[in-house]
């Protein structure tokens, strides 16, 4: 897909013709001047301004991954941006006591590339972004033995734009997921994998347990199995949970009403506990944004906590995330 625009920052209409300042992805961060002339349907011309960007390239630190689970030390993993010279590099900081820290490139094929996202178990760690191709974007997942050396890891991948921006792991191995673009057509993308090493992509088409119009916004892996949460719907959302206990087979869950009904239910993030599984989102039933946040001993059956809009955080709050 390229670079795109997203945003519109201003516009000025002149007796020349209109000039716009708007926000790209991928070839730039850097708001860029658009003139157009103001007769007929002149095509758009970029103004290139070396003012417009940082002088120094910019450092963003999207994942992050602590102490725990049988691993220790910090990893994380963002991206640099170098304005000047057109770059955007995956990069991997390291620590052993979260103050002093060490960065290092990712290994990439693109100019254009990103880390979103990192996770371990054991002696294994996985890493996950997207890189700029020749037309459209490409998910890249690294692996990794011991922190230091990474390498990439070949996927099965369908056609069209994807991008992988999320990652879990636990005692059933390892899941990463993102989206695919193809035409019109919006779908998660899935793979799991027991060691971090071979992967299996899961079949999330409009015929599969997640059905035509998913979207997966988090993972969690315990010793039952995987977790994946989200919402399903077109017009409206209805809050999802996906499992599977080999991360193979995959089923929906069913929920009760208080996960769907009128306005927007959806997940936005899940976590092991001592307890199980919890996962929190938002409610918006009422006509307002409510948080919601559901417990399950076992990933396979769910029950809200507390069963309604009442966890005492006033109207118009939401629930964007879970640790712990």
């Amino acid at each position: 897909m390229g670079a795109g625009i997203v945003g519109v920052l201003v516009v000025a209409v002149l007796a020349a013709g209109v000039v716009a300042a708007v926000r790209e992805t991928q070839s730039s961060d850097a708001p860029t001047a658009q003139p157009n002339a103001k007769d007929g349907p002149a095509p758009w011309q970029r103004v290139r301004q070396p003012d417009f960007a940082p002088a120094e390239p910019v450092a963003e630190m999207e994942g992050l991954s602590g102490p725990g689970g049988g691993v220790t030390g910090w990893l994380g993993v963002g991206t640099v941006t170098d304005y000047a010279a057109g770059r955007r590099t995956p990069v991997l900081w390291s620590s052993g006591d979260a103050e002093r820290w060490h960065r290092a490139n990712l290994p990439t094929t693109s100019a254009e590339g990103s880390a979103a996202a990192v996770a371990r178990r054991r002696d294994r760690s996985i890493a996950v972004g997207t890189e700029l191709g020749r037309s459209d974007r490409e998910p890249v997942l690294w692996s990794s033995s011991d922190g230091a050396e990474w390498q990439r890891v070949a996927l099965d991948v369908p056609p069209g734009d994807q991008a992988l921006s999320l990652t879990a792991a636990g005692a059933r191995g390892f899941a990463v997921a993102g989206t695919s673009h193809l035409a019109d057509v919006v779908a998660p993308l899935l793979f799991t994998s027991l060691d971090g090493i071979a992967w299996r992509a899961v079949d999330t088409g409009p015929a599969s347990a997640f059905g035509p119009t998913a979207t997966i916004t988090a993972l969690a892996v315990g010793a039952d199995g995987m977790v994946a949460v989200g919402a399903v719907g077109a017009d409206t959302e209805d809050g999802a949970i996906w499992f599977s206990a080999d991360g193979v087979g995959w089923q929906s869950v069913p929920l009760a009403a208080t996960g769907s009904g009128p306005g927007d239910q959806r997940f936005t993030s899940v976590a092991m506990s001592r307890t199980g599984l919890v996962a929190a989102g938002v409610d918006e039933r009422t006509g307002r944004e409510a948080p919601m946040v559901w417990h399950s001993p076992d990933g396979r059956a769910w029950e809200r906590r507390p069963p309604d809009n009442a966890l005492g955080f006033g109207a118009g709050n939401n629930s964007v995330g879970v640790s712990i």
